[in-house]
């Protein structure tokens, strides 16, 4: 048997199916851990930090970010946003940002379930999309679960190593065994608050 044939054949067949063609693990490197330390709580990333809280939170963009975009999306069993048009912006701080908002998450008793990365090829571009999903701790009270904000969902897309896009996505469960999930105001509160 050709392993080279059988293998390209597997990628091709992947690749008219839509199918990403690896799916790994994400693993932040030694640069990434050091440039992300010398970035958080700095005068830029406060900045990056607060334009951004005021486009999602407020609706309001400042001058410096006047490019970014943003799209909201809520109904009964979802909220959500998703920013656009951030080209110009290193990638790097939309995955600290990501990385932000997952230790806020913790620290409002979440837990991380799956963190990957899905590489893919669409009209010979390098396709990336950085998932990450994570769950309230469990809790019951009066036979009931305490469901916090919601399953939260961040998936960031990149091709070429460009970020394309910014997605944050928060799902309810409804049911006689489900207290209703908490503000989404309140989640975006948490989100975008500067304590570690």
């Amino acid at each position: 048997m050709d392993v080279n044939h059988w293998l390209d054949n597997l990628f091709k067949k992947s690749l008219e199916k839509g199918e990403p063609l690896v799916v790994c693990k994400i693993c932040r490197s030694k640069k990434y851990i050091s440039k992300e330390q010398l970035t958080l709580g700095g005068p830029l990333w406060n900045s990056f930090l607060n334009n951004t809280k005021k486009l999602v939170v407020e609706n309001k963009s400042e001058k410096s970010f006047s490019g970014m975009q943003l799209g909201s999306y809520n109904s009964e069993q979802s909220n959500g946003f998703y920013l656009s048009n951030i080209e110009d912006f290193d990638p790097d701080w939309f995955r600290f940002l990501a990385d932000h908002m997952v230790n806020r998450l913790k620290s409002e008793d979440y837990v991380l379930k799956k963190r990957f990365q899905e590489f893919s090829e669409h009209d010979n571009n390098q396709v990336c999309w950085e998932k990450t999903y994570l769950k309230p701790a469990i809790k019951f009270h009066n036979e009931k679960h305490c469901q916090g904000f919601g399953n939260i969902q961040l998936e960031l897309k990149f091709i070429n190593d460009e970020i394309k896009l910014f997605k944050l996505q928060a799902n309810y469960y409804s049911g006689f065994n489900y207290y209703a999930p908490k503000a989404y105001s309140d989640l975006l509160a948490a989100l975008f608050e500067t304590r570690s």
